[in-house]
């Protein structure tokens, strides 16, 4: 049961089901909604920014194993957006990609 009052006094108490998904912070959610794969047959990285995804400038970078960083771009993108990246300069292996916004940012893994 939530119960308010206004500035006028007035009481007012209502029930109702409130569901909370198990995410703790907003690096989580856009986690949640954002993807990034090797396409083997296009040979291009695909990155898949969900309907609650990122919205405005980013930066992405990609690093192989060892930390170095072997691509950065900035892009503005929108939620539901796709953003493709030829991917031929890099050589098979594991990286990371570090998406940063503004005020956040997430890190993913991909293979090539």
């Amino acid at each position: 049961t939530l119960s308010a009052s206004n500035s006028c006094g007035t009481d007012n108490s209502f029930s109702a089901v409130v569901n909370v998904q198990n995410c703790t912070n907003v690096e989580e959610m856009l986690s949640e909604e954002t993807d990034i794969l090797f396409d083997a047959g296009s040979g291009n990285i695909i990155l898949n920014n969900g309907v609650n995804g990122f919205e405005g400038r980013i930066t992405l970078l990609f690093m192989n194993a060892t930390g170095q960083v072997v691509f950065n771009g900035v892009f503005d993108i929108s939620p539901g957006a796709v953003i493709t990246i030829p991917a031929a300069h890099l050589s098979n292996g594991i990286y990371f990609t570090e998406i940063r916004a503004e005020n956040t940012g997430i890190v993913k893994k991909f293979m090539k």
